[in-house]
């Protein structure tokens, strides 16, 4: 395939995910600026972690995936609630929240020493430091590890 008919396609392929995931974009933007803001970690997990570790949107996503400290449910459920999200069902890992047709689905986290990890999962599942970077922001992401096992396991 010709490079420039391939950047075409690519570029056309990147408008149309935009198009489409502009809205979860956003809300992750605001949920994870006002958590930084209140000091409350958060974790992208899932697809959109994937695109945030690649620093590129590869697909069409259908929910955003979010780990959160299990000692700091009320705050998480706080911010949730003033961004207008409403939890939905309860699972048996955390729960599902709906925002205006956006999936949330929220997955606690548990403190282990000064650090937090998924439960279950290989050690470093919820680094401290941003590690992705999604349409310019940087953001907390689980690790490929806890990725990989929520894929594969």
């Amino acid at each position: 395939m010709r490079e420039d008919l391939r950047v075409l396609i690519d570029n056309r392929l990147l408008r149309r995910y935009s198009i489409m995931n502009d809205h979860q974009i956003e809300l992750i933007h605001q949920l994870f600026s006002e958590a930084d803001r209140i000091k409350l970690p958060l974790w992208l997990q899932g697809g959109w972690a994937i695109d945030a570790k690649l620093n590129r949107i590869t697909r069409e996503h259908e929910d955003i995936d979010i780990a959160y400290p299990v000692d700091c449910s009320t705050e998480f459920l706080t911010l949730l609630n003033a961004f207008g999200c409403v939890v939905t069902e309860q699972t048996n890992y955390g729960f599902l929240a709906d925002r205006l047709g956006i999936l949330l689905d929220c997955e606690p986290c548990i403190r282990i020493e000064n650090h937090y990890e998924l439960e279950g999962l290989p050690p470093g599942t919820c680094p401290s430091e941003p590690n992705g970077n999604l349409v310019g922001k940087p953001i907390r992401c689980t690790s490929w590890e806890a990725i990989l096992w929520d894929y594969f396991y």
